[in-house]
């Protein structure tokens, strides 16, 4: 039996996000009319398809008569772009194909991290226009003037050439932030970066936007746009419950439940880096930490001694190795010439075994069916390392039925996950909104900063 108007599936349509007609006809706001809401569902199907729709087509996956599509076809005209292609029949008339100008609707993706900033600019489908383009620095939590500088210098960096993309095609710009976020006030609420509490970034962005024009801005915590990103583009596409774990100077994670971010009551789901674990001598060992837990190193986030992110985490793991940070020592894991190739390999096994102690009550409590581990160590030559022995530490401490037919996969975007998500979630949450203002459908208000999703 077919599924009823109201929750028939769009998922079809290729390079859709899995939503549901209810929720598209809304998307990016509440419609105040037939018109609008209709425009909505035309505008989700073709979100979804980059070559483009036949008005057959969009009628069947909208539900609307043919004639209705016509009519909105005609109103959306102004970000659409249209080509004729020959009848297959041989005859006839040809057949008209719809498909949104890509070029229209533009987002911004900013990624800050502990030790990097990034920036990305991607057109309405979310295919990459410009970028990624990155810079190293290791001032990040303790100056978040200069590191909002560099952010947004990357940014017209992007747009320097003046040709395609233009800034001033700008939607909507997104920042990904190192810790958990208030998106409310778009501030970073880390007790390892106080000097982040009174900064809202979509103000910084603002003020410094290159272009008179004035996209909406967002903020996100980065591991939640590093599992959307993984969930839409990367190791983890078309899972129904997605688990992210963002292996990088510290350790982040985020889930992507029913194709959608779940942050959880107060944004904090998905932070498996908190969770406690207990090592066993060898282990320790093995790590460089100390025996007895009171003298194990105190997470800079939490100020607990016992969890993963500080027993664990990117810095700690580079220390045991004697490499500057956790990207070196991936890059030694994968290489026998490289003098700390063992070593590296021995402490990202340990390393991985126990985090796989964390997931496995992640798996009993959340039962997604996809864990995918990224970050610095996402690289498909670290893939069978990695795996196996997150399934040695989840074996110890999973439901075995929670965890019997779990997916593990390391991801493949590996650094870019995370501004790739901050352009996505751009668009999922404005890009709708945008493109009717655009098509004079919708007058919208406040554009400048929103905290929605």
């Amino acid at each position: 039996m077919a599924p009823p108007f109201g929750r028939r599936s769009i998922g079809g349509v290729r390079g859709s996000s899995p939503i549901s007609l209810d929720r598209a006809a809304k998307a990016g706001g509440k419609a105040e009319n037939p018109k609008e809401q209709n425009c909505r569902r035309v505008l989700a199907v073709l979100l979804g398809a980059p070559k483009g729709l036949s008005q057959a087509k969009v009628a069947e996956l909208t539900g609307l008569s043919r004639s209705s599509v016509s009519s909105l076809l005609e109103d959306l005209r102004p970000v659409l772009l249209h080509k004729e292609l020959p009848n297959p029949n041989g005859n006839g008339r040809p057949i008209r194909l719809w498909r949104l100008d890509r070029h229209r609707c533009l987002s911004v993706g900013i990624d800050i991290g502990r030790t990097h900033v990034a920036a990305v600019v991607t057109d309405v489908f979310g295919a990459v226009l410009a970028g990624p383009v990155r810079e190293s620095t290791l001032a990040v939590l303790s100056d978040p003037e200069g590191t909002m500088e560099m952010a947004t210098g990357l940014v017209r960096l992007l747009f320097a050439s003046g040709q395609e993309p233009k800034c001033a095609d700008v939607a909507v710009v997104t920042v990904g932030l190192p810790g958990p976020v208030d998106r409310e006030h778009g501030r970073m609420t880390d007790a390892a970066a106080p000097d982040w509490s009174d900064v809202d970034v979509r103000e910084e962005v603002q003020r410094r936007w290159p272009d008179p024009g004035s996209p909406m801005q967002l903020a996100e915590n980065k591991a939640n746009l590093g599992a959307l990103a993984e969930h839409r583009y990367g190791a983890g596409r078309g899972a129904s419950g997605l688990l992210f774990i963002d292996w990088s100077s510290g350790i982040g994670g985020g889930l992507v439940l029913g194709g959608r971010v779940w942050r959880g009551h107060a944004g904090f789901a998905g932070e498996i880096g908190h969770l406690a674990i207990r090592p066993s001598e060898e282990q320790l060992r093995t790590l460089g930490l100390p025996l007895v837990s009171h003298r194990w190193p105190k997470c800079p986030h939490c100020g607990q001694r016992d969890c993963l992110d500080g027993l664990v985490g990117g810095l700690t793991v580079a220390d045991a190795v004697g490499l500057p940070n956790l990207e070196a020592v991936a890059e030694a894991a994968q290489d026998p010439e490289n003098p700390a190739y063992e070593r590296a390999r021995e402490v990202l096994a340990v390393a991985a075994e126990l985090i796989g102690h964390a997931i496995g009550p992640a798996l009993t409590l959340i039962n997604p069916d996809r864990v995918v581990i990224g970050g610095a160590v996402g690289r498909a030559g670290l893939s069978e390392l990695l795996r196996a022995n997150l399934g040695h530490g989840i074996e110890r401490t999973s439901f075995a039925a929670a965890a019997e037919d779990v997916k593990l996969e390391v991801g493949i975007l590996d650094r870019r996950a995370a501004v790739r998500g901050a352009a996505r979630l751009g668009l999922d949450l404005c890009a709708v909104d945008r493109l009717l203002e655009l098509a004079g459908i919708v007058v919208l208000a406040e554009r400048p900063v929103a905290a929605r999703g």
